[in-house]
């Protein structure tokens, strides 16, 4: 459980770095 939430806020962490770095006009390269 815990580590499934702790999953959860990584992913929300790169989304929200990637969806900065794309509104800064960077290229966003996921792999």
């Amino acid at each position: 459980m815990d580590h499934s939430l702790n999953s959860l806020n990584n992913f929300d962490f790169l989304a929200r770095s990637f969806a900065r770095m794309h509104a800064e006009g960077r290229p966003v390269d996921i792999l």
